[in-house]
């Protein structure tokens, strides 16, 4: 919307919606599926990929989950475990498609990341999901 004083116009004024949660804020903190316990055991786990052990990073999935983008990323309960390289490699060469990216290393990273959620809490029932990953390998 403009404003006019005669034909001069003065200023540029803009509706604002509502603005999305900040990662530092309370509300984004507070979303369904967002654990720091759950990251917390997630960084004790080894690495998905390589199977470096621990500590890892807790890799928030991008794609498929319905809940990133627009600067936003995925709650916590979309997480999998990776080594450092590997999730620079991830959010490099891997970005364009990240679900190729996994699935050619052997992975399945939303089913993965559905059964460490179901099982959060329980480090060693995390560890034999992982290595259920593992011996399931395509």
């Amino acid at each position: 919307m403009m404003a006019y004083l005669g034909e001069r116009k003065i200023a540029n004024f803009r509706v604002r919606g509502a603005k999305k949660p900040h990662k530092n804020s309370e509300n984004f903190k507070k979303r369904p599926g967002m654990s720091e316990e759950h990251l917390a055991l997630i960084r004790q786990l080894p690495c998905c990929v390589c199977r470096k052990p621990a500590p890892n990073d807790p890799h928030h999935l991008r794609s498929g989950t319905g809940e990133a983008g627009g600067g936003l990323r995925s709650t916590d309960k979309h997480t999998v475990p990776v080594c450092r390289a590997d999730h620079d490699d991830a959010h490099g060469a891997g970005s364009r498609n990240e679900q190729a990216w996994f699935l050619a290393r052997g992975i399945d990273p939303h089913l993965l990341a559905a059964d460490l959620w179901g099982v959060t809490g329980d480090n060693e029932q995390m560890k034999r999901v992982l290595a259920a990953h593992w011996e399931n390998k395509p």
